[in-house]
């Protein structure tokens, strides 16, 4: 006969297994000691375990018993870069499910959906809690940065022969690109260098929530 053992965690020490009559022989995943019963719960990992004791000879006998051995790893991963405040809600994934999210900018605790808009800039603990019978929790930190919108001060129709603007972006520390213009750093558009016609005048904010935009400068 073997006595009950376990539930067990992945987490756990190793236990000695033990029998109703001592020297028979133990076998079975998460056996590591043939002779005395000894039982390592991270070596047998979680699941269901079957373990059995063979005490030999004529008058031997044959067990067996089912040990249950659960996960207890809370561990989670988060996006490899920052996030924007104007990306679109994610969901972060556990190594275990069945854990309860918490922390700014989690909107569903039990699926793990953050909304980076709704946490705002910052860096933001994000946590996950397994219950028993075998709790565990890990945190970890979201960064979030603010989204940059791009806009561009309208211009009037201008002359051939009118003098070079600066055009006004907002927010400033933008690149200007497109036909007729001379400073790419302080946007300086150039009619006569643009010529008659409509030009398309790009202004882009860089970084990775950076923005671009786009206005139509006439000359005549």
């Amino acid at each position: 006969t073997i006595n009950p053992s376990g539930p067990y965690c992945t987490s756990d020490n190793m236990d000695t297994l033990l029998s109703a009559n001592n020297g028979g022989i133990w076998s079975g995943n998460g056996i590591v000691n043939s002779a005395t019963g000894e039982f390592d719960p991270s070596l047998a990992g979680a699941g269901n375990h079957i373990i059995t004791y063979v005490i030999t000879g004529s008058c031997g006998d044959v067990q067996t018993t089912t040990i249950t051995v659960y996960e207890g790893d809370a561990s989670f991963s988060l996006p490899a870069d920052s996030m924007c405040t104007n990306n679109n809600p994610i969901t972060l994934f556990a190594n275990q499910s069945g854990g309860i999210w918490s922390g700014n900018g989690i909107v569903n605790s039990a699926t793990g959906v953050f909304d980076p808009g709704l946490a705002g800039p910052g860096s933001h603990l994000i946590n996950y809690t397994l219950p028993p019978p075998c709790p565990d929790s890990q945190s970890q930190s979201i960064v979030v940065e603010q989204s940059v919108y791009a806009q561009i001060n309208y211009v009037n129709p201008l002359c051939l022969n009118y003098g070079p603007i600066p055009l006004i972006g907002i927010p400033s520390g933008g690149i200007w690109t497109g036909n007729g213009i001379t400073d790419t750093i302080n946007g300086v558009f150039s009619p006569s260098t643009a010529g008659v016609g409509s030009h398309i005048i790009t202004y882009t904010i860089s970084g990775d929530c950076g923005d671009v935009t786009t206005t139509t400068i006439i000359v005549d």
